[in-house]
């Protein structure tokens, strides 16, 4: 079972102990959720793992607005993927002629972990972009 199913199950169940209090935690059912629950606020809290920091800000990136389609018109009018920002972002490579110089200043100058994680979301990116263009072609 996946993490995310397993979430989507715990939610299911704390909804219905939400809406049902007179369960909550009397009976044997009641008291091993609330346990379940307990872990899974124990694995909230704790640190996310590298997969979980690069879908957050791929995630991010979305929600402003850079989806498959716009990443899609970007390389097509500079010749410059995702993964070529990426390696420039990390490798201290030169700005995109496009980009707003203090703003590329300031995502060099962010601590390694952030920038990693920032490259890993920009990855992701051209890899949709790529899979979004093979199931057009087919």
């Amino acid at each position: 079972m996946t993490k995310d199913k397993m979430l989507e199950i715990l939610k299911e169940v704390r909804d219905f102990f939400t809406k049902n209090p007179d369960w909550w935690p009397t009976n044997d059912l009641g008291i091993m959720t609330a346990k379940i629950l307990d872990a899974d606020h124990a694995i909230r809290s704790a640190e996310p793992t590298a997969l979980d920091l690069i879908a957050q800000e791929r995630e991010k990136q979305i929600s402003k607005g850079y989806t498959v389609e716009h990443d899609q018109k970007y390389v097509q009018r500079t010749g410059i993927s995702y993964s070529l920002l990426a390696d420039r972002l990390l490798y201290n490579g030169d700005l995109p002629d496009d980009w707003n110089m203090d703003y590329w200043i300031k995502l060099r100058n962010l601590p390694i972990k952030r920038k990693l994680a920032i490259a890993g979301a920009w990855i992701a990116a051209e890899l949709e972009r790529i899979i979004h263009l093979e199931n057009k072609e087919s």
